[in-house]
């Protein structure tokens, strides 16, 4: 079986979202290994002194138990064109290591092109991130994303994204994409529709 992995983003020695992550790695524990574990982050994890300066993506993998902790510095990709791509048999519900069934839709894609899934007649997410949408008043975030990611949690817990089914057909009431992730924040990354 996969490991599985968190990415948590880290700015200037700070480490985002834990509570997040850790709810994330204690619901895969439970529905992949089917065991009950709890992990306290802040003391598995220790910053080192390169990774305290900057953004750095803070990468954990994973099985019954932390099998690795890296730090690498984050680069945000440069987005200027979204392909769309339909797989009626994707399945992405945990962040496993092993990402060969989403990778294999963008081995042809340009650098500064990100594809967004299709499945079920509804958009999905991007190969990388969730994906939220802006209406010219509010964010919507598709209701059935391939994986439930940990920005995307926190930012309907916050009330800055709506939960919407939204179709390809829906495109045209909005004006621009996010790409969201532990290391991307709402409107971070964005292009116009």
């Amino acid at each position: 079986m996969s490991r599985l992995l968190e990415s948590i983003k880290v700015q200037d020695g700070v480490l985002y979202n834990l509570e997040y992550h850790q709810d994330r790695m204690q619901r895969a524990w439970k529905s992949v290994f089917g065991i009950h574990k709890t992990v306290d982050l802040t003391k598995e994890i220790r910053i080192p002194k390169n990774a305290q300066q900057g953004l750095f993506k803070c990468r954990i993998v994973y099985d019954l138990q932390i099998c690795e902790i890296d730090f690498n510095p984050y680069q945000r990709k440069e987005i200027s064109k979204i392909v769309w791509t339909t797989d009626e048999k994707i399945s992405y519900s945990h962040k496993f290591e092993n990402r060969d069934n989403i990778l294999r839709h963008s081995k042809k894609l340009n650098p500064d092109e990100e594809l967004i899934f299709i499945k079920g007649g509804m958009l999905r997410d991007a190969s990388y991130s969730n994906i939220a949408l802006f209406d010219g008043k509010d964010w919507h975030t598709p209701t059935y994303p391939l994986l439930k990611g940990t920005k995307r949690a926190e930012l309907l817990r916050n009330g800055r994204v709506i939960s919407k089914k939204i179709r390809p057909d829906d495109l045209k009431n909005y004006k621009k994409i996010s790409f969201i992730n532990a290391l991307n924040d709402l409107d971070e990354m964005t292009i116009n529709l």
